[in-house]
């Protein structure tokens, strides 16, 4: 059975495509439901997560804006989409399920409406790269009946967390999952973070004075964590985790910066991403006031 190879690094130069129109046997589909998302996404498979989506700049609020605005209401956004074979209509060759962020109570907030039009923009992008595997799906379909054998439909899903928020700033976490018929599906974890009085996106280096000499005390934390082992006893190469090392791969919690790999990185096949939380005193005063 042939297996769809990703790129993680490609994925990341990739431009943000524009949602594919649906063929016949292709529908996409985006609601917004209320609920609010569990805090554990549960895994199904995977693909090369999706580079930054560009947006407009949200009009720079008024100081009475910014001071007037509600905490923001988190909800999901839900979009979906599938293909079926053209032959064979009762076959399904792709399948694409995301749950992105939803700031319910956007309206009339500038900067809350450019983080929602952010996630669409993400999702519809999500969706045309589900649908552009179905070629490849159709032929391992016919590869499966020429060879006898049970032909799994290829799967996308996607899931987020918030992992830290301040009145100023919010910190949330994406799990993309992806199966494509072989043994072990792609599992890949991507971090986004917002200024919430802007809509603007937020880089490492925004959260540091110097972000040099903090990604320094980061990494030599990593380090002494991936040398000295997890909670299981797990430890990983040193040398390998100082190269992979990626400063933006990152997420906030109240009391620290994590830092991430991706699962093929240092365990192959592993059941979750190896994370290395570095305490927020380490960094001293370099860190910014984002509270």
């Amino acid at each position: 059975m042939k297996r769809r190879i990703f790129s993680l690094a490609a994925g990341l130069l990739l431009a943000l495509s524009a949602c594919a129109p649906a063929s016949p046997q292709s529908s996409q589909e985006l609601i917004y439901p209320t609920s609010h998302p569990s805090s554990a996404p549960s895994p199904t498979g995977s693909q090369v997560p999706r580079p930054t989506p560009e947006v407009s700049a949200a009009p720079a609020p008024t100081e009475s804006q910014a001071a007037q605005a509600e905490a923001p209401v988190w909800g999901v956004q839900e979009s979906q989409c599938s293909q079926s074979d053209d032959a064979d209509k009762d076959v399904l060759l792709v399948q694409g399920k995301f749950s992105l962020p939803l700031i319910e109570n956007a309206e009339g907030v500038p900067a809350y409406e450019a983080i929602n039009q952010w996630y669409m923009d993400l999702s519809a992008g999500l969706r045309s790269d589900t649908l552009a595997n179905a070629g490849q799906a159709d032929a391992d379909y016919a590869l499966s009946k020429s060879m006898g054998y049970a032909f799994t439909y290829y799967t996308d899903e996607e899931t987020y967390e918030i992992t830290h928020q301040t009145s100023r700033m919010v910190s949330i976490l994406r799990t993309h999952y992806g199966h494509t018929g072989g043994t072990y599906p792609t599992l890949l974890y991507m971090a986004d973070h917002f200024d919430l009085t802007t809509g603007e996106a937020l880089a490492f280096d925004d959260f540091f004075t110097d972000p040099d000499a903090a990604a320094a005390i980061a990494l030599k934390e990593v380090l002494r964590q991936a040398a000295q082992g997890d909670a299981n006893g797990v430890t990983y190469d040193t040398a390998l985790a100082e190269s992979l090392f990626k400063r933006e791969n990152f997420y906030l919690t109240a009391d620290a910066v994590v830092f991430f790999y991706q699962p093929q990185d240092l365990a192959p096949n592993a059941a979750g991403a190896p994370t290395f939380p570095v305490e927020r005193s380490l960094f001293g005063d370099l860190l910014a006031d984002w509270a």
